[in-house]
């Protein structure tokens, strides 16, 4: 399984990375590595292959479950939410006058509460134009559909905000520099990405490996690499899906960056890849007898509703066999945002949902929401009957 990356060396620290992983369906031959001595997980792709031309965003057709996972992007709204709430409850900043920088805005929910919190016009980087659309026409944001490589800022800012976009870069210290030379003396940065060490808390069906994303983070990791870069990190809150650090540009550049030989963030991030490359082989197994259940638990005459249709539906229908025309209702309450239907089938949200008559068969396909999504369930249809993938493939 493993050997080194034929003499390509850590992005991070310069030695030598062994391969650990080749996910699947990749459309750039994604390759997954660790540093030999920090333990930095990253990836390597076959430059010879041209990225294929985008899919049209207005009409989803499926998330894949594999590496080649669609480029569209739904899922930051959920993790900007809390993110708001982490800034918030740090309450040492004021906002008002600050100067403020999104370096991936989406479809904007970070720069609207920017916007009203510091009264300016807040800068935003988005380089995919048909999510900016909402609001590109605002005289309260400065959207720049480019990548960030292509910019030179004349001013620096006052706070610049990341979510989820540090991963899709393979240098991450090139993107921090940018971020460390656009912040005035003293500003803030507030990042999160994914977590690594939260793949084995959940199922594993849908690949945390994918074609989008290029660099994976361990907390010490990303502590230590901004650290050794000039920021000086004021809070950070972690769960099993991200790592959120607020920190201030400092004139001191504090820790270096690894200590002679691999040491424990190696050994971690070894042994967590290696756990998750045996789970989701074997948990993919299991599909076809939980896609067995599903089908026992249904009543019929019953109305059936799949709750969750993302890249774990994806999981569902590729290695278990699930045949959406047993069901009546699809329903996903961020794809239904972005997309009208998906495998041909009209896709709704749980506000667009008809009034269900009888006691219904839900199917809730979540890896972090299940209890949320059965308590919406339950709210509003008591006697339903409720299968979730959490209790299939716990």
């Amino acid at each position: 399984m493993h050997h080194h990356g034929s003499g390509f060396l850590c992005v991070i620290c310069q030695s030598p990375i062994i391969h650990m992983y080749s996910p699947k369906y990749s459309l750039i031959d994604l390759q997954i590595f660790i540093c030999s001595k920090c333990g930095f997980v990253q990836s390597l792709r076959d430059k010879s292959i041209k990225p294929i031309k985008k899919q049209n965003y207005e009409q989803i057709e499926s998330l894949s479950c594999d590496a080649d996972y669609s480029s569209v992007r739904v899922g930051k709204q959920q993790m900007t939410k809390f993110d708001i709430e982490c800034i918030q409850g740090y309450q040492e900043i004021d906002y008002l006058g600050m100067s403020i920088l999104d370096m991936a805005s989406a479809r904007g929910h970070f720069a609207r509460w920017a916007h009203d919190v510091s009264k300016k016009v807040v800068t935003c980087i988005e380089p995919d134009v048909y999510m900016s659309k909402d609001y590109a026409q605002s005289e309260f944001f400065e959207i720049l559909n480019v990548d960030y490589r292509s910019i030179n800022f004349e001013k620096q800012f006052d706070f610049i905000y990341s979510c989820h976009t540090l991963e899709h870069y393979r240098d991450p210290k090139e993107y921090l520099n940018f971020v460390f030379d656009n912040l005035r003396f003293e500003g803030y940065f507030f990042v999160n990405v994914p977590n690594l060490l939260g793949v084995l808390d959940s199922v594993i069906l849908d690949d945390f490996f994918y074609d989008k994303h290029r660099s994976y983070f361990d907390p010490e990791t990303l502590n230590v690499l901004l650290s050794s870069m000039g920021f000086k990190i004021l809070k950070s809150w972690t769960s099993a899906s991200c790592i959120r650090i607020l920190a201030q540009k400092s004139p001191a550049k504090t820790v270096a960056l690894v200590e002679d030989g691999p040491g424990f963030v190696f050994h971690q991030n070894f042994e967590t890849l290696k756990k998750y490359v045996e789970i989701i082989e074997k948990s993919r197994k299991l599909l076809p007898n939980s896609v067995s259940s599903i089908n026992a638990n249904l009543v019929s005459g019953e109305l059936s509703v799949i709750l969750g249709c993302g890249r774990m539906l994806d999981a569902f229908i590729k290695y278990g066999g699930l045949d959406l025309n047993s069901f009546d209702f699809l329903v996903d309450n961020f794809l239904g945002l972005a997309t009208q239907s998906i495998y041909q089938h009209k896709l709704f949200t749980w506000e667009s949902l008809p009034e269900l008559p009888g006691t219904p068969n839900f199917l809730v396909l979540s890896r972090t929401s299940t209890n949320e999504l059965i308590n919406l369930i339950m709210s509003k249809y008591p006697m339903a009957k409720i299968t979730s993938s959490v209790e299939l493939l716990g």
